[in-house]
């Protein structure tokens, strides 16, 4: 019975890192890669390690070939 209920688990997750990808992508789009450093150090201190928008964050900085934020 656990592997029926992994399954959907597993769709649910596709699809948030989907989301978040097009999310990341959007706002690399939008605001460049000055913004999203600029973002991504603004909200550093609001923002849990993990959290959705944190997530989004670290793909905007991949999508931005910036470095990794330190942590």
């Amino acid at each position: 019975m656990a592997e029926l209920d992994a399954k959907p688990e597993a769709s649910r997750l596709a699809a948030w890192r989907d989301e978040c990808a097009r999310d990341a992508a959007a706002l690399a789009d939008r605001l460049g890669a000055e913004g999203v450093a600029w973002l991504d150090s603004f909200l550093a201190d609001y923002v849990f390690p993990d959290e959705p928008l944190d997530q989004v964050l670290r793909k905007a900085r991949e999508v931005s070939r910036l470095p990794h934020r330190s942590s």
